[in-house]
């Protein structure tokens, strides 16, 4: 059965992402999967006054905000790996802090050291599957400081995955 260039390709493009969900479960990294209805909306949190990493998507495309409680100096650091990074935006930044593109083009790595205030980064991607850790201190962070969306959900797991809707 000849199959028409279009079906073929949607084919291609799923079994890639199936072994893209498929290696990310097999490695321990995709112990949960969070649905792209979950980051909708942006999460309620004042910048300075909250510790935390939110988590969204809206119109103008994903966001990524860390603040701190503005109690003492606290380093956020992480990975948010995707098919391809498409566009990436510093949100903040002081002039120390690291913010890339790396893995062929296929992860942003950041280190962020914030005292008070927020930093973040705004972002496009290729494919539907996010791939997200983040640190606190060197150390995993706690998951209820992690909030997605609008909901302030919560994973459960250091590191999870984002199936995004459109």
């Amino acid at each position: 059965m000849h199959r028409p260039a279009s079906s073929a390709r949607r084919l291609l493009v799923t079994l890639v992402q199936l072994g893209l969900v498929a290696g990310l479960v097999a490695s321990g990294s995709a112990a949960f999967a969070v649905k792209g209805t979950d980051l909708k909306g942006a999460p309620t949190f004042t910048p300075g006054a909250v510790l935390g990493a939110f988590f969204w998507q809206d119109d103008a495309g994903l966001h990524a905000r860390f603040s701190t409680d503005g109690k003492a100096e606290r380093a956020f650091a992480g990975k948010l790996c995707a098919k391809g990074i498409t566009r990436l935006d510093a949100v903040d930044l002081e002039e120390t802090d690291k913010l890339e593109v790396g893995g062929a083009g296929k992860c942003v790595t950041f280190e962020f050291a914030l005292e008070a205030g927020m930093d973040g980064y705004d972002f496009a991607v290729e494919g539907p599957l996010l791939r997200f850790e983040v640190t606190l201190d060197g150390k995993p962070i706690n998951l209820n400081l992690v909030a997605l969306g609008k909901d302030g959900k919560h994973p459960k797991q250091k590191r999870f995955v984002v199936e995004l809707t459109k």
